[in-house]
Formats: structure tokens, C-alpha cells, sequence
């Protein structure tokens, strides 16, 4: 009880339900259970009316609900969504061709065709055909029983049932279509974001990074103000990877990535550049202020970042520095970082170097 209690509150998630399909998950499970009720009431509502053939059939119909709840905990949302438009389809079909259309069963069949878009494990194209098959469906009840009529008890409530009916199914169809924009929106976002970020340490990735250097560029030529491009890199990464193995180098890249990141602005943009590089845009920053900013990172992880087994071994980092000047292209600006940082390795590592025509060290530790 306290497991359904959670799910209905949307604070439960089955261990098979995986956690980014959580939303399609919920979205069946709470159509899927107002359709089961609604079905167990209509078991005795189609006994008063005169019409124990529906009643009988409605039992089948709480079964086939209650099995695709059952497969929708498993993660099946495919095979859930194949229990649903059944029952649908049969319930529909026997209802019109008993009752007419008067009373509006032909109307669950939209909900069902819209719900058949949640299942991102079908292919597009059998997702398309199957909303487009109910819909055909949909035209042949009219086309077949079109001039049934109702001819049942309390026959002066037609409309009435016509328009719960109508109400009811646009429950489903109504929450599928928010959940199934919600969904897209969600991909369409992640997949932006994933676009943008580098896979393993979670800054910007080198593409995304260059392009947004093109706008800043663009937006520093029409105000006037500075921009500083920063290229940097572990020192002795390589013998740190041969020496400690796989593990403890990809600790110290999440390390070092997490302590740059922290130590920017959200203003400014802070990349993976290639395997220990990384890449750093100052905007509004002149060369003055980034030598500070960058000179007080480069001791920060000196002095913070530690590697080994034992966590005894410091870690340097050495860095190249170019002032971006009107006229300069996103090319020419990276290649002048690229040479400064190129500059403080040759020089020994563990140290800053500024670009300005030639390469100048700033500092050395």
C-alpha cells in the first residue's frame, strides 16, 4: 500500500524504471489507473443499463489495464502501450456497434493515438502508423455504425453520457500531449547540453567553447573592451598517467577542472581543450587583471591539488595568456595563447606566459 501510495504522489520509482524514463513511466501509470477505474465502474453502470454483453467485456478490459500497469513497472512501456490500444480498440468497437456513436466511446481512440508517441522504444515511423491506423479506425466505426441508435435505458441521458465520455477521454489525450512536448523540450535541451559539454569533465568542450569565442569576440569589437584568451595545461600529465594509471589521472583532470571552474566567473567561459588542456575566455578583462586572476589560479592548484597514491604530490599547471586586439581573429588569438603556454613549458613548467609579440614569462615558482 505504501509503494502505491508513493507511486500516486510520484515519489516512487520501480527498480526496473529507469530514471530518464521516469516522466513516460509516471505518464502511463496515471492514465493507465484512471482507465482501470473507469473501467471497474462501468462493470455495474452497463448491468443497469440492460447491456450485460459490455459488462462481461469490461472484465476483459480491467484485465488487459491491469497488465499493461504490470509491464509499465517492468520498463515495458511498449508492450504497455500495445495492452492499451487493444482494450481501446476492442472496447470501442464493441460499444459503437452496440450502443451507436450517441454516446461517445469513439472518442477514447484519440487519447490512445496521441499516448502511442510515448514510446520512445518503438521506431517513428511504426509510432506513426499505429496513430494513423486508430484514426482510420476511428473513420470506419462512423463509416460502419453510423446509424446504429441507442436503444438501451435511460436513453434521455445520451447527451449527458455523450459529453462525460468526451470529458473523460480528454483526460489521457490531454496529459499525453503535454508529457509528450514536456519529453521532446527535455531531449531537445539535453541534447543541447550535451552538444555543448565535454563528456568527462563537464566544462564546455572545445567546439562549443570556439563558438562562443566568436560571439564574445564580436560583442568586445562593438563595445571596445578587452578579452583575454587563456590555454593551460597539466604539467607532467603524462607521467602522472604512466606512473599512477587511468584512475588516478582522471581523478586529477575532475579535480583540476572542478578548482578552474570554481575559480572563474559565470561570466566567463571555462573548456576542455584536449586531453589536459584547457581553455579559459576573461571577458571584459584586461591583460593586467588576467595575469592576476591566472597567476592566483595557478598557485591555487599548486597548493590545493594533490596526486598519488598517498595524495603527497603536488600539481602544477603552467599557462599561456593572449590579449585579444581589434582585428584579430578567433584563429589568430587561440594561436597566440597556444604559443605563450608553449613558451611556459619550454621554460620550465609551473609558471604564466603572456603573448605580446613575443612571449614574455611573468612569473616563476
Amino acid at each position: 500500500m505504501k509503494k502505491l501510495f508513493k507511486l500516486f504522489t510520484f515519489e516512487g520509482r520501480p527498480s526496473k524504471v529507469r530514471g530518464s524514463d521516469y516522466r513516460t513511466f509516471i505518464v502511463l501509470w496515471c492514465v493507465g489507473v484512471f482507465a482501470l477505474l473507469v473501467h471497474v465502474a462501468l462493470i455495474p453502470l452497463f448491468l443497469v443499463i440492460g447491456l450485460p454483453e459490455m459488462s462481461y467485456l469490461n472484465y476483459g478490459s480491467v484485465a488487459l489495464w491491469m497488465l499493461g500497469l504490470w509491464c509499465n513497472t517492468r520498463g515495458n512501456y511498449s508492450a504497455t502501450i500495445k495492452f492499451f490500444s487493444v482494450e481501446v480498440l476492442i472496447h470501442s468497437f464493441f460499444a459503437v456497434s452496440m450502443m451507436g456513436l450517441s454516446v461517445g466511446f469513439q472518442h477514447y481512440l484519440w487519447a490512445i493515438a496521441c499516448m502511442a508517441l510515448l514510446a520512445q522504444d518503438i521506431p517513428r515511423v511504426i509510432t506513426i502508423l499505429i496513430g494513423f491506423s486508430i484514426i482510420i479506425f476511428f473513420g470506419l466505426l462512423h463509416f460502419l455504425f453510423g446509424d446504429v441508435q441507442y436503444t438501451y435505458k435511460y436513453a434521455e441521458l445520451t447527451p449527458i453520457i455523450h459529453f462525460i465520455n468526451v470529458i473523460v477521454a480528454g483526460v489521457p489525450l490531454t496529459y499525453s500531449i503535454v508529457a509528450v512536448l514536456h519529453t521532446t523540450s527535455n531531449k531537445e535541451r539535453y541534447l543541447a547540453k550535451a552538444a555543448a559539454k565535454d563528456e568527462f569533465t563537464g566544462l564546455y568542450n572545445q567546439n562549443f567553447s570556439y563558438e562562443m569565442l566568436s560571439i564574445v569576440l564580436s560583442q568586445a569589437d562593438r563595445l571596445n573592451s578587452p578579452v583575454c584568451i587563456i590555454k593551460g595545461s597539466i604539467d607532467h600529465f603524462s607521467n602522472i598517467q604512466d606512473t599512477y594509471g587511468t584512475e588516478l589521472s582522471n581523478e586529477l583532470l575532475l579535480d583540476v577542472s572542478r578548482f578552474v571552474k570554481d575559480k572563474i566567473r559565470c561570466s566567463d567561459i571555462a573548456a576542455r581543450w584536449k586531453n589536459n588542456e584547457f581553455f579559459i575566455v576573461l571577458s571584459g578583462i584586461d591583460n593586467e587583471q588576467a595575469q592576476i586572476k591566472i597567476e592566483s589560479l595557478r598557485e591555487g592548484v599548486f597548493s590545493s591539488i594533490k596526486t598519488g597514491n598517498d595524495k603527497n604530490i603536488s600539481v602544477s599547471m603552467s599557462f599561456g595568456i593572449a590579449e585579444w586586439k581589434q582585428g584579430d581573429s578567433v584563429k589568430k588569438v587561440i594561436n597566440y595563447a597556444n604559443k605563450a603556454l608553449k613558451a611556459s613549458n619550454k621554460n620550465g613548467y609551473n609558471r604564466t606566459t603572456y603573448y605580446k609579440s613575443r612571449t614574455q614569462p611573468i612569473n616563476t615558482i
